[in-house]
C-alpha cells in the first residue's frame, strides 16, 4: 500500500457509509468512503493499519479523513467488495462478465475476504455455471470457483480445461494464458493445477490412440486356422468364401484400407504425430468426422461383406469416442483442499461434496 495522501483528489467519490466513513480509498477511478471500524473487523492487516501504531490510524484518531491511495486494486471490484462488507446490497453490479468475477476473487483472495463474499456471489455465479460449455470464456471462473468455495463450478471448469479445442496445440502448463486466465490469476491457483490438467489430457489422448491402434492390432494379428495343414497362400487365401481355411479375408483387408486412410487423412495417423501436435478435443473432433464405411461400389460384384469379418470399425470407433468422451468428469475442490486422505487444515475428516471414487485432486510437477 502506498502513503496515505494529505488532501482529497477530484476522482469520483462513491459514499459506501457516509455517515460513520472516515476513510477514503483512492482507487484507480474513484475515491470509495468507508468506515475504518468495519474494514478492520474483516480484514486484520486494516485492523493493524487503523490502530494507534501506524500513521494511519493515529490520523483517524485526530479526527482527520484517511486518504488511502490503493492503485493497483480494480475499482468495480474493490466497490462491491466494500458494499458486502458493510452489509450494503442495494447496489449494480457493475458487470456479470467472468473476467469481473476473477478480479473480485483476485481482491478477496488479497483482504482474506473471501468467506465474506461467499454467499453474494454463490447467488451470481449460478447462473453462469448453467451457461457453461466448450466455447463459454470458462477461464476467469476458475479463480472464483476456488476461493468462494464453488464445488460444483470448480468439478465442471475442470473438465472443460481437459476437453477445450486449442490450436496451435501448446501444452496447457506451457501456455502464456491457459483457458484465457490472467497472468495474476495464475500466480494465484494452487500448486500444482495446471500440471494436472496437462497430465489428464494428455492421459486422455494416448488412451484414445492405444485403443485405435488395438483396434488395427486385433486384424493385423489374425492368424491361420490352426487345423490347416497347408497354409493357404495366393489369392484364394483372401477370398470371401475362405473362412474355412483363414481368419483374415478380403473384408478385412478393405476395411483396414479405408481405416487407416480415414485416420491419415484427418490427422490421427501416425499416432505419435497426432499426439505431440493435437489437442484432445482436435483428436475427438477428427474421429468423430471419420467415416470408416467401405465405398458402395466395391460392394458389386464379386466383393461382399462377410457376416464374420471382425471388427465393424465404425461401431468399434464410436464405442472409443464415447469412452474418452466420458472417462473424465472434473476434479474434486474438496480433494483439492483436503489432500488425498480427506483431512482438512483443522484435522478432521471431511466428505466430499461432488460423488467420485478415488482421489480427484492435484499432481505436483516432479
Amino acid at each position: 500500500m502506498a502513503e496515505p495522501l494529505a488532501v482529497a483528489t477530484n476522482k469520483t467519490k462513491i459514499d459506501i457509509d457516509s455517515h460513520g466513513g472516515d476513510v477514503f480509498l483512492v482507487l484507480e477511478g474513484a475515491e470509495l468512503h468507508v468506515c475504518s471500524y468495519v474494514m478492520s473487523c474483516a480484514y486484520k492487516v486494516w485492523r493493524a493499519m487503523f490502530g494507534p501504531h501506524f500513521v494511519e490510524g493515529r490520523t483517524i484518531r485526530c479526527g482527520q479523513p484517511l486518504y488511502l491511495p490503493l492503485p493497483e486494486d480494480d475499482t468495480q471490484a474493490m466497490t462491491v467488495m466494500c458494499n458486502i462488507i458493510h452489509h450494503k446490497y442495494q447496489f449494480d453490479v457493475p458487470s456479470s462478465e467472468p473476467e469481473f468475477f476473477e478480479k473480485l476473487a483476485a481482491i478477496s483472495e488479497k483482504y482474506d475476504c473471501s468467506q465474506a463474499l461467499s454467499q453474494w456471489t454463490a447467488l451470481r455465479l449460478g447462473p453462469l455455471l448453467c451457461a457453461l460449455e466448450t466455447g463459454f470464456n470458462f477461464g476467469p471462473l476458475l479463480l472464483p470457483a476456488i476461493h468462494f468455495d464453488d464445488p460444483a463450478m470448480f468439478h465442471k471448469i475442470t473438465k472443460l480445461m481437459v476437453y477445450a479445442p486449442c490450436e496451435p496445440y501448446v501444452v496447457p502448463s506451457s501456455r502464456q494464458n491457459p483457458f484465457g486466465i490472467s497472468t495474476a490469476s495464475q500466480d494465484l491457483l494452487p500448486e500444482g493445477f495446471l500440471f494436472t490438467i496437462s497430465e489428464k489430457e494428455h492421459e486422455l489422448k494416448k488412451s484414445l490412440v492405444l485403443d485405435l491402434e488395438l483396434l488395427v492390432k486385433r486384424v493385423l494379428d489374425k492368424k491361420f486356422n490352426t487345423y490347416t495343414q497347408v497354409p493357404v497362400r495366393g489369392p484364394t487365401a483372401l477370398s470371401q468364401n475362405s473362412h474355412d481355411r483363414c481368419d483374415v479375408c478380403e473384408c478385412d483387408c478393405t476395411r483396414l484400407f479405408y481405416f487407416l486412410k480415414q485416420l491419415s487423412q484427418h490427422g490421427l495417423f501416425p499416432a505419435t504425430l497426432a499426439l505431440e501436435t493435437k489437442s484432445l478435443a482436435a483428436l475427438l473432433s477428427a474421429l468423430k468426422a471419420c467415416d470408416f464405411s467401405v465405398p458402395n461400389q466395391l460392394h458389386n460384384g464379386r466383393h461382399k461383406e462377410c457376416p464374420e469379418c471382425q471388427p465393424k470399425f465404425s461401431t468399434e470407433a464410436a464405442c472409443i469416442l464415447n469412452k474418452i468422451t466420458n472417462s473424465f468428469d472434473g476434479l474434486c475442490l474438496d480433494c483439492v483442499k483436503n489432500g488425498p486422505l480427506g483431512a482438512s487444515k483443522d484435522g478432521k475428516i471431511k466428505k466430499c461434496r461432488i460423488a467420485h471414487e478415488g482421489f480427484l485432486g492435484f499432481k505436483k510437477e516432479a
